[in-house]
């Protein structure tokens, strides 16, 4: 029997959330059926079962907005401590200068605190020796990969293989975020949503519902129609069919689902058929 608390999905160009919202429906339903108390249940979908990507800022908002007032509706009280939203919207690099970020994230601890000839002293600072550290290859391929991402969207993947460093990465700068010094303070702060980009790309999903963009080849920009032929190769001619197979990768390949579609909103049109797919009897 799954575990509630264990299903991913993803809205990999979710718009202001109008699919979101109906999942949340669905998996209430779920958690209700397994005798979660109804109060417990917005909390745990927001943070644990729903995510979201768009290339822009506003309906990235409008989307948490929307999962905000829904789950508020079920829990009065939830906004006194909001919870953690997996709706975000892709952002660019902008050329971040990553020695700089590297030196005074310090993950290495080599540097004394409060000492700035120090941490400017500091061995993490001499390219020569980073270039070496997987830490480092790690923030900075990442970091490249984002350069056009509020071009490219969801269609940027991530290596196989990088979702547990990042996962990792991640945990580290949330906690020097918060209790860090100044220098890990500014540079943890600056990396942290493109970590959590990078993780939600990374990751794997029991289900992705989406209505994927659509743009034919002859409104395609240089760009895309590059980065659509390097990575999409077979799919490069549409937007919509490059997004279809992106999808497939987003989706876990497990024989006990059922199913193998970015179209899952198709099979989730109705609670009985989300808890058919995803509810062993």
């Amino acid at each position: 029997m799954l575990n509630p608390e264990t299903i991913k999905s993803l809205d990999p160009a979710c718009g202001s959330g109008h699919i979101l919202v109906e999942a949340y429906d669905l998996l209430k339903a779920i958690y209700l059926e397994r005798g979660y108390p109804l109060r417990s249940i917005p909390r745990l979908i927001l943070e644990k079962n729903l995510y979201g990507l768009d290339i822009d800022d506003r309906a990235a908002q409008l989307a948490g907005f929307a999962l905000l007032m829904k789950a508020r509706a079920d829990d009065r009280r939830l906004l006194e401590n909001p919870p953690q939203l997996n709706v975000l919207a892709i952002q660019a690099t902008n050329n971040l200068n990553v020695p700089q970020l590297w030196q005074q994230l310090d993950l290495n601890r080599h540097s004394q605190l409060g000492t700035t000839s120090s941490l400017f002293a500091d061995p993490q600072t001499d390219l020569t020796q980073a270039i070496d550290d997987s830490q480092y290859q790690l923030i900075n391929n990442t970091l490249a990969l984002f350069a056009q991402a509020q071009t490219l969207g969801s269609l940027i993947q991530i290596p196989a293989g990088h979702l547990e460093p990042l996962q990792e990465l991640l945990a580290q700068c949330q906690t020097l975020a918060r209790l860090g010094d100044n220098f890990q303070k500014t540079a943890a702060t600056t990396l942290l949503p493109f970590i959590r980009q990078a993780v939600i790309l990374a990751m794997q999903y029991d289900a992705v519902m989406a209505n994927p963009p659509y743009m034919g080849n002859k409104y395609l920009t240089p760009l895309l129609k590059s980065y659509l032929k390097a990575n999409y190769k077979g799919f490069e001619k549409d937007f919509f069919s490059a997004f279809m197979m992106r999808n497939l990768l987003f989706t876990k390949n497990t024989g006990q689902l059922g199913f193998m579609t970015p179209f899952v909103w198709m099979f989730i049109s109705s609670y009985e058929n989300l808890r058919n797919i995803f509810i062993s009897p």
